[in-house]
């Protein structure tokens, strides 16, 4: 999916790709499809194991792109890079965009995506738990 600004600056998805109807029991997919940019996929997206945890990881993704003003799309090492790679590339502008937030705010972001981008799925939290930090 694609995040779009709206004209009141709200973000919408678009582009569902891949989108499936499930059943609501249905909470994981396994497909031999992959399709998306690597560094926002989840490391099980990438064997082909689709669930919410890896709209979380891509979600977590984000958030460390807005907090650091970094774009992973955009980094030297392109479609490879992981997560953490991202990161250390980001070390030179980190501090402008650092404090563009209340040092709080600032921290407490950083640490909710970290939560969303653990390589485990098991371990990252459920979107729930997302929009209630966010």
């Amino acid at each position: 999916a694609n995040i779009l600004l709206d004209q009141n600056w709200r973000g919408v998805l678009t582009d569902f790709g891949i989108a499936r109807t499930l059943s609501l029991e249905t909470t994981t997919v396994v497909t031999q499809r992959i399709v998306g940019t690597r560094v926002y996929m989840s490391p099980e997206y990438c064997t082909g194991l689709v669930s919410p945890s890896a709209d979380v990881y891509s979600l977590g993704v984000v958030i460390l792109e807005l907090v650091f003003g970094c774009l992973a799309l955009h980094s030297p090492k392109g479609s490879d890079t992981d997560i953490i790679s991202f990161l250390d590339e980001c070390d030179n502008t980190a501090e402008f965009y650092l404090s563009c937030w209340s040092r709080s705010d600032g921290e407490r972001l950083e640490e909710l995506a970290e939560k969303c981008t653990n390589p485990y799925r098991d371990q990252r939290p459920t979107i729930a738990k997302v929009l209630e930090k966010l």
